[in-house]
């Protein structure tokens, strides 16, 4: 705060970390970004996360990411719920950072954890769409049907032998992880991934306020930042600076996917937006294993920091290909698109695909 203001300053009122800027940002200007439905639900969904606890990785329900095409009978939702009869948890020790490991550990030396899988077959798109994934899929409507039972046998995970197993994989880490923690520590990856995550909701901020007329091309470089988090992995620098590299890196990274969104979501015909989102979100996230399964064999070959430079080298040569490529660049939002998401040169849609622009 300027040291000259006073409380009923106009600019007092201004300053971005005030209750007032920040209830005006969440109930004025997100409803005009994305629509008073959309915010509605984004505060609600947020408020709940932030609401929930994990006492137990044996009592939580998990969730596939969305609809999954089940042969003949159609897309389905899975699920693993615990299985009926499953002890709920006891309070944990929250000061101890172990706690899910040891509630699960003591558990399984005790008895077996069930899960049962189970599947919610689609209904029809409106109360169970595939194509738009903020739709609930409601018991109610789409019943929850066990299929099949997973069980994690009782077993000692603390002995020998199931340390060894953990540890073979542990090897399987990302190269990130294990430069880190062998130079600072578990806790400082901790700082470091939470920095990352910073940097993520900052890079979403200043999109919110950035808004380039050529949305691709901006977003294209800002992922000239990402690469930071590879070198900053790589080189292992003070806590600080390690936790600055992974920050910014986070603001390059949020900054182009909104910028990515954006043209996916005004670009791509409303029916078949979910489909082309599929295989996109397919596509990056079958990267991720990938990459993962080659780190160890590569950190095995050439050592955890060659790798990681390597990284860093190809974030910035991908970077330098998206703003290379010609349509990348050019692509204009139109003087409306903030209002009717369409881009400049695109076609007018007519329809119900018009009326969710």
């Amino acid at each position: 705060m300027t040291h000259g203001s006073s409380w009923g300053s106009p600019r007092r009122w201004r300053g971005p970390g005030t209750p007032l800027r920040k209830a005006f940002g969440l109930f004025v200007k997100l409803p005009l970004t994305v629509g008073l439905g959309a915010a509605i639900r984004m505060r609600r969904t947020i408020r709940a996360a932030t609401r929930r606890t994990v006492n137990s990785l044996a009592t939580k329900t998990y969730f596939s990411r969305g609809a999954v095409l089940w042969g003949d009978a159609g897309p389905v939702y899975y699920l693993l719920r615990p299985a009926q009869g499953t002890a709920p948890a006891l309070a944990p020790d929250r000061e101890d950072p172990d706690f899910l490991h040891r509630e699960i550990a003591g558990r399984l030396a005790r008895t077996e954890v069930v899960f049962d899988l189970c599947v919610q077959r689609f209904v029809d798109e409106r109360r169970t769409s595939v194509e738009d994934a903020s739709v609930e899929w409601k018991p109610e409507i789409a019943p929850v049907v066990p299929v099949a039972r997973l069980t994690v046998p009782r077993q000692d995970v603390d002995e020998a032998a199931a340390r060894a197993a953990a540890e073979r994989v542990d090897a399987l880490a990302p190269l990130g992880a294990a430069s880190v923690i062998a130079a600072h520590g578990k806790a400082a990856f901790g700082y470091a991934e939470g920095a990352f995550g910073a940097g993520c909701v900052l890079g979403g901020l200043v999109a919110l306020r950035i808004r380039p007329s050529r949305p691709l091309f901006g977003g294209g470089l800002a992922m000239f930042l990402f690469p930071l988090m590879p070198l900053a992995a790589a080189l292992v620098p003070a806590l600080p600076l390690l936790m600055l590299g992974y920050g910014v890196s986070g603001i390059g990274w949020a900054f182009w996917g909104v910028q990515w969104a954006t043209a996916v979501q005004t670009q791509i015909p409303q029916d078949r937006l979910g489909r082309v989102a599929a295989y996109e979100v397919a596509g990056s996230i079958l990267a991720v294993p990938l990459g993962q399964t080659l780190s160890g064999p590569a950190g095995t070959a050439f050592g955890v920091r060659p790798p990681l430079l390597v990284a860093a080298v190809v974030g910035l040569g991908c970077a330098a290909a998206l703003i290379a490529v010609a349509p990348i660049r050019r692509l204009r939002l139109s003087p409306g698109a903030g209002v009717t998401g369409r881009f400049q040169g695109q076609p007018e849609r007519r329809g119900a695909a018009e009326e969710c622009s």
